[in-house]
């Protein structure tokens, strides 16, 4: 059915997060700081939550405090796995070690965070797609801790993120079991801001099961309560969940006021994701009635609320990773400075030697001076150490900017993808509308050809192209200086390893035409019939 084509553990994420947005995991800490910086996150200021619970870290560090470094590791974690799941999973096992080494002294404080911290791990194994691997650690979880002292609702989310890990593995049955026990215990626990979700995903189970007298009271029950708290994020999920509902059932009428209702409410939100699920339900209902052409005004909605959408999360991704740089070069200042604090101590101690050895007998000196030997090499050791922490960070930033190198790779595959499929639905559109249609509706004709021809998004997709291959179609016009714009495009496209069709598509042309300009651009390069073209295009 049409509900499960979205992906069931992204949608468990968003929950996942909106849980953590809540004061509710942040009112049982004891810090300020944390405090202050859980404030700070649910207010979408991702930069400085980091700053203020790197902060909490260091006044905990200065104070040997275990149990507030653990939290403050724990909390660091849960603001930078969405921007990096290395930094995120980093923070996740530094929280985790130090809960371990606080067991003796805070047993139950202790357990509550390894087990938190390991929810994390979970998550984050989950996200980056050790789907398996994270299912085995939720059940190991459920088994070794109890949570019946648990105030922050970790079970409940752990119910959850076993009920979604069991339905990416296409096992139904049992997530249908956990996401009953996630929803009886945030009933349990009168918990109205994670209830929404676990109705919904109870109601989508029962829909996959045909049950679907059972699952619109779970759906309403759902909208209720995210309007009595003023969830807007739940509101909309609930009204897309009634929407899709009242469409399978041919009451077109419900089914389109709560979509509409659903779209509405989803403009007020930052998170420009709910506008993008609610208008792609609205472009499917469109084209079901066959009104092509408003399918396609909103298909063009979607791609605008998408590029804007990605414009945000790039320059909130930049923000995280800044503030968890300067978080890591704060913390590495402060071992320096521990450092040079631990040598002067053994500078002056040594002065302080060798002031006595001026007035003590042979013996003594030659004894002190075996000892500054040994000092000697306990600071060349530490020089090491140093040496080794160094190209450590270094290591640390090369892998930042090969994750900045894979995600524009990846941006930029998701721009050729985009203009390729779009071009393709615009050609089958004109495919299925008769010439003589399109003669007499001059309207959709020249909207259907402007939408074919997007210079400015090819401009966008060159910028991208020359950010990861500086200099490429300079070097081209340099070597081959009567080379065309449009052939340049045909190198750009080979560059990335398209097919035939996939160019076609991109530019708008036939197959037969791409394969003809592949083989005019051939002679032009002076390549032999031997001569591998894609592989000459891959050395420039």
């Amino acid at each position: 059915m049409r509900i499960f084509k979205t992906n069931p553990l992204r949608f468990f994420l968003f929950i996942y997060l909106l849980a953590l947005h809540t004061d509710k995991l942040s009112a049982q800490s004891k810090y300020p700081l944390i405090r202050e910086g859980w404030r700070a996150l649910v207010a979408d200021k991702d930069s400085l939550a980091i700053t203020l619970f790197d902060a909490a870290l260091s006044s905990s560090e200065r104070q040997n405090d275990a149990p507030g470094m653990a939290e403050a590791n724990l909390y660091l974690g849960f603001a930078s796995y969405g921007s990096s799941l290395v930094n995120g999973r980093t923070f996740a096992l530094r929280s985790l070690a130090l809960y371990e080494s606080a067991l003796k002294n805070h047993p139950g404080a202790a357990r509550l965070g390894m087990a938190r911290a390991k929810i994390l791990l979970a998550t984050i194994k989950a996200r980056d797609g050790a789907t398996a691997e994270a299912l085995n650690m939720g059940l190991q979880l459920l088994e070794e801790y109890d949570f019946k002292q648990d105030t922050t609702g970790s079970l409940g989310i752990l119910y959850q993120l076993t009920g979604n890990l069991y339905l990416k593995q296409s096992q139904p049955r049992q997530a249908e079991t956990f996401f009953a026990k996630a929803l009886s215990q945030r009933k349990m626990e009168q918990d109205s801001v994670y209830l929404p979700g676990s109705l919904i995903a109870m109601g989508d189970i029962l829909q996959a099961q045909h049950k679907t007298a059972a699952s619109i009271p779970l759906y309403g029950e759902a909208l209720l309560i995210a309007q009595k708290t003023q969830n807007v994020q739940a509101q909309v999920q609930a009204e897309l969940a009634l929407h899709r509902w009242y469409s399978s059932h041919t009451t077109n009428d419900s089914a389109t006021l709560f979509l509409n209702a659903a779209i509405t409410h989803a403009r007020t939100l930052n998170d420009l994701s709910f506008l993008v699920k609610a208008l792609s339900a609205k472009r499917t209902l469109l084209q079901d009635k066959k009104l092509f052409r408003e399918a396609l005004e909103i298909q063009l909605d979607i791609d605008a609320v998408k590029s804007l959408r990605d414009n945000q999360e790039q320059e909130q991704l930049s923000k995280n990773l800044e503030a968890q740089y300067h978080s890591e070069q704060k913390s590495q200042e402060l071992m320096v400075a521990k450092e040079k604090i631990r040598t002067h101590t053994l500078i002056s101690a040594l002065v302080a030697f060798i002031l006595c050895a001026v007035v003590l007998t042979l013996y003594l000196f030659l004894k002190k001076q075996r000892r500054i030997h040994k000092q000697q090499q306990e600071i060349l050791l530490l020089q090491e150490s140093n040496w080794t922490l160094k190209q450590q960070a270094l290591l640390q930033e090369q892998k930042v900017l090969q994750n900045e190198i894979d995600f524009k790779e990846s941006q930029l595959s998701a721009m050729a993808v985009q203009m390729s499929i779009r071009n393709e639905l615009i050609n089958d559109l004109k495919e299925s509308i008769s010439p003589a249609y399109l003669q007499q509706n001059q309207a959709i004709n020249k909207l259907l050809q402007m939408g074919a021809s997007r210079d400015k998004e090819w401009e966008e997709f060159q910028l991208s192209f020359e950010s990861l291959n500086k200099n490429f179609q300079q070097k081209l016009i340099s070597r081959f200086p009567d080379i065309s714009p449009n052939e340049i495009k045909i190198c750009c496209l080979i560059k990335m390893n398209l097919t035939i069709k996939e160019m076609a598509n991109i530019l708008n042309i036939a197959p037969d035409s791409v394969k003809t300009a592949r083989y005019r651009l051939r002679k032009k390069l002076g390549l032999q019939t031997e001569d591998n073209f894609a592989a000459f295009i891959q050395s420039l």
